[in-house]
């Protein structure tokens, strides 16, 4: 027999019953939580800002957990439990609040690793050769919360705002744009223009 789509509208009695899985109506608080989170990380690398996706997977479950309690204790376990919980008003801000993350790679407030950035290069061919360039830093961060480790691939170009934005200080951001090429052609463009205009 070959394999066949058959689709036939439902009856009004077995309608009755019937939760449509794709409509958005059916979706779940935590189905709606995990979207949201997701568009939030998804945003935040797209800015090249950090962003605790577990540290905030992790609080929302507890609230939900407390609130399934609350529900149980309430009303039995044998009542159908519908938890409210208005996703939309969650703030995600505070996820991704540069001041909850510390440069490098930290295990219970211990520093496990002295680097807190590595080369981030993708492979090209250059004269007809293929070679790896180096186009940004891979940062290693970790949220002060709950220690979770974040990476994040941070361009050339955006590596000084980068930094500022981080609260890292002009002496130790200095240093570390020392091996940003981009940032080292800025600074020569602007001593030239420096000095063409005394």
């Amino acid at each position: 027999m070959v394999d066949a789509d058959i689709y036939r509208e439902p009856t009004p009695e077995e309608k009755k019953d019937f939760v449509d899985l794709r409509s958005k109506k059916s979706k779940n608080v935590l189905t709606k939580f995990v979207e949201k989170l997701k568009d939030a990380e998804f945003e935040y690398n797209q800015a090249r800002r950090p962003f605790c996706y577990r540290c905030a997977d992790l609080d929302f479950k507890k609230q939900y957990q407390d609130k399934l309690s609350q529900l149980e204790n309430t009303y039995g376990e044998d009542i159908q439990k519908t938890i409210t919980i208005d996703v939309d008003k969650i703030d995600l801000k505070q996820y991704a609040n540069p001041k909850a993350f510390k440069f490098g790679k930290w295990v219970n407030n211990v520093f496990k690793s002295n680097k807190i950035r590595v080369a981030s290069k993708k492979k090209a061919v250059v004269n007809g050769v293929a070679t790896e360039i180096q186009y940004g830093w891979t940062y290693n961060l970790t949220c002060q919360k709950k220690g979770c480790g974040i990476a994040l691939d941070i361009l050339f170009r955006d590596e000084a705002a980068f930094l500022k934005d981080m609260g890292m200080e002009e002496k130790e951001r200095d240093k570390l744009l020392l091996d940003n090429p981009e940032h080292q052609a800025m600074l020569k463009e602007q001593r030239l223009t420096a000095v063409k205009q005394q």
